[in-house]
């Protein structure tokens, strides 16, 4: 997300926030102040541009409908080599290849939580007790998961954050980890799953209800990771209000 300075040309992007569909019912001041805010030099205005947004989804089931829908069903992702990380694995993930294929701004996304990809932090996820996945590709890897599970007072979570392109192998991963998921706890299990790549959504989606059997949730939503340079921000718009 880069998040500037308004300009005229963004006035009609802008209105679309401003309908009578999406904001105060149609009486917004914005459509009407938008032109002057932008030329009054006393005025800051921001807006952000997204880039590459990240679809998390939420899926949920009883271990025990799960086990039974792994067992009866075919899933031949499941089949597909995937492993548990080990640090010899690291000179598969760094190179550019991999890092610019499935890595959005050269992170990967922990619990949703955004980290540069480095050997101290694939050692510090390892430790905390990440279900790491990675499969064997050479000389670049071309997927990267991570799954984690926590308490909320509405159950138990388990997070998959799948760094992948690939159909094939985004779908192994969700297997591999639902499978880790079933071995390890039991009752009601919500699944967070989170795709770098949106073209994968809807096959994730669909693949998680007719295949897997679990029930999808009214709670997705998409976020951006964004980067912005405070400090100029702050000094553009000394002396200006701010909007």
């Amino acid at each position: 997300m880069l998040i500037r300075e308004a300009k005229h040309a963004d006035y009609e992007a802008v209105m679309k926030m401003a309908s009578t569909d999406t904001f105060r019912d149609g009486f917004d001041y914005l459509p009407a102040k938008f032109h002057q805010y932008v030329d009054d030099p006393n005025v800051f205005v921001l807006v952000t541009e997204e880039d590459d947004c990240l679809d998390v989804m939420y899926l949920q089931a009883d271990v025990s409908d799960i086990q039974s829908s792994l067992a009866s069903s075919n899933t031949p992702a499941y089949l597909l080599p995937l492993t548990p990380y080990q640090p010899s694995d690291l000179h598969r993930l760094l190179p550019p290849a991999f890092s610019a294929a499935v890595l959005p701004e050269g992170r990967v996304f922990v619990g949703w939580d955004p980290y540069k990809l480095s050997e101290s932090n694939m050692k510090k996820f390892v430790e905390a007790g990440c279900y790491i996945l990675v499969d064997p590709t050479e000389p670049a890897a071309k997927s990267l998961s991570f799954g984690g599970s926590y308490m909320t007072p509405r159950g138990r979570v388990y997070h998959i954050d799948i760094h992948c392109k690939d159909e094939a192998l985004c779908k192994a991963h969700i297997v591999h980890h639902v499978k880790n998921a079933c071995s390890q706890y039991r009752g009601m299990i919500t699944f967070c799953i989170m795709v770098i790549d949106q073209a994968l959504k809807e096959t994730v989606m669909k693949y998680c209800v007719e295949n897997l059997k679990l029930s999808h949730l009214p709670h997705d939503h998409t976020y951006t990771l964004y980067e912005t340079d405070l400090t100029t921000i702050a000094k553009a718009a000394v002396g200006k209000a701010k909007y």
